[in-house]
């Protein structure tokens, strides 16, 4: 056997044509490795990427974007799929940090933060690999985790002060493509995940409620563009989810929170 031992990490990620991508994590000659798993839609293995995580579909068709990694490195590439064919793209490849691939709402552009400049800034860059655009150029600031808004007209990421050892993270919504960037300071430290709500009206995260315990919280963002700015009242905590450990967490169309194991 290959792995002497596989964990299945997860997430699922499902394809608009019906693959799916599942992460495991294998012992292989006393080292664990990541890779993702592409299943077709009768669930047989048809493709297996290796090491990576953190796969992320197109919105319009069975293109994956993952991230490679080689000890402290790690790049960014596409595999599409059609039919029973596989083609790879390298989209980076450079002694830096590519991280959090994300894909614009209509499938033409992905998204990521790369270290590439010292400190972590937010890259566009196109599916065939072309058309590198540097986004942000935080001198002080680390900017990561981007992500589109569902109807493509906001990008937000996350900011952080470069020197610090345990960050602690703002929010900044950027008017898509070219306006103008709000920072939002939560009135607590929050986890770096969020999600946007499908109604495009704001974000759902993790934000701390005492010394050991985070909860799912929603701040519209319309609050960011008012003149007094977001304030703690804004911060709406939802009943029910505090937390002392992460879970995955998603939001459906109906707006019915699912979550990525037990929370208690």
């Amino acid at each position: 056997m290959e792995y002497a031992e596989d964990v299945y990490i997860g997430p699922i990620a499902w394809s608009v044509d019906g693959f799916v991508a599942v992460v495991y994590q294998g012992l292989k000659d006393g080292q664990w490795e990541w890779r993702t798993e592409i299943r077709g839609a009768d669930g047989y293995p048809f493709h297996s990427v290796t090491p990576t995580n953190t796969p992320t579909w197109s919105p319009t068709q069975s293109t994956l974007v993952t991230r490679r990694f080689n000890d402290e490195l790690s790049n960014l590439s596409l595999d599409r799929f059609k039919g029973g064919e596989h083609e790879s793209v390298v989209l980076t490849a450079g002694y830096d940090r590519n991280e959090h691939p994300v894909w614009t709402p209509d499938g033409m552009t992905i998204g990521f933060s790369s270290n590439r400049e010292g400190a972590f800034d937010i890259f566009t860059i196109l599916p065939d690999g072309t058309g590198l655009i540097q986004i942000t150029a935080g001198e002080h600031t680390n900017e990561d985790y981007p992500s589109w808004s569902p109807f493509g007209d906001w990008l937000a990421y996350l900011q952080s002060d470069v020197e610090s050892v345990e960050p602690t993270y703002d929010f900044a919504f950027r008017q898509w493509p070219d306006g103008e960037t709000y920072i939002v300071t939560p009135p607590s430290s929050i986890w770096p995940h969020y999600k946007w709500l499908p109604d495009n009206s704001g974000v759902l995260f993790y934000m701390r409620v005492d010394d050991e315990h985070y909860a799912l919280h929603w701040l519209e963002i319309g609050c960011a563009t008012s003149e007094s700015g977001c304030v703690a009242d804004d911060f709406n905590l939802i009943p029910n989810t505090e937390t002392d450990e992460y879970y995955g967490f998603d939001v459906t169309d109906n707006m019915n929170l699912q979550f990525e194991g037990e929370n208690e």
